[in-house]
């Protein structure tokens, strides 16, 4: 049986992160899909970057813009992909999405 967590297994790494912002937080992948995968996880849990607040929709759009700079110069490339947390984080109540 799949082990359940009582709290978001991104949460529990946030303060080992690469970088912290006031909505976000920067960590690199325990399993990257190729050399330099990084996570943005937001702070407060939301759906989808969908239900981001206008601020947190900024710092995001402004950590992005800042992510792909360093990327292109390093790798050439830079792609980005939001999977929301669906199946990373335990529901706090049967209301949440």
């Amino acid at each position: 049986m799949a082990e359940r967590f009582n709290e978001c297994v991104f949460c529990r790494s946030a303060n080992s992160g690469l970088w912290r912002g006031a909505n976000f937080y920067v960590l690199l992948d325990i399993a990257p899909m190729m050399e330099g995968h990084l996570l943005i996880c937001s702070a407060d849990h939301y759906p989808s970057a969908a239900d981001l607040s206008a601020e947190a929709a900024t710092e995001l759009d402004t950590i992005c813009a800042w992510l792909r700079s360093l990327y292109l110069h390093e790798y050439g490339v830079f792609t980005g992909f939001e999977h929301g947390r669906t199946g990373h984080c335990v529901r706090l109540t049967p209301d949440e999405h």
